[in-house]
């Protein structure tokens, strides 16, 4: 969805949430969330998008997965799997690069979560996931 003039303030940053408090317990990527997200209605003037996402498992001998999956193209944003192994929640992230990894047009993004290797004891967490822009 193209941002509204009123998003974007004298911050030159802005924040889009995909996805917040899920749980997975298998090992095959599983949305979790997501919504609709168009680089070209951002200001390009310096700027600069990230995946970011804060993830946590429930024993540190498993990874934990989460990416980016262009809906509506059906495919995965290239960069985008994050994987994290920690018992609290800790910040991974990935900057991206428009046209090379998003497309500077509107798309429909999902986030993706999954386990290494599912036991069926594990989970792994996705405390939150969101766009992170910033511009000058």
């Amino acid at each position: 969805m193209p941002i509204a003039a009123k998003q974007l303030d004298s911050s030159h940053q802005l924040i889009i949430p995909l996805a917040i408090n899920a749980q997975v317990d298998v090992d095959t990527f599983t949305a979790i969330g997501g919504d609709e997200f168009d680089p070209s209605s951002i200001p390009s003037d310096g700027r600069t998008i990230q995946f970011v996402a804060r993830l946590y498992v429930t024993d540190v001998s498993i990874d934990g997965y989460v990416r980016l999956y262009n809906l509506t193209d059906g495919a995965a944003v290239s960069g985008t799997e994050l994987i994290g192994s920690s018992l609290a929640p800790e910040r991974q992230e990935v900057t991206l690069a428009v046209p090379a990894d998003l497309p500077n047009s509107e798309k429909t993004y999902e986030v993706q979560l999954r386990m290494g290797t599912a036991d069926g004891t594990n989970s792994v967490f996705c405390q939150k996931a969101e766009f992170r822009i910033t511009w000058t």
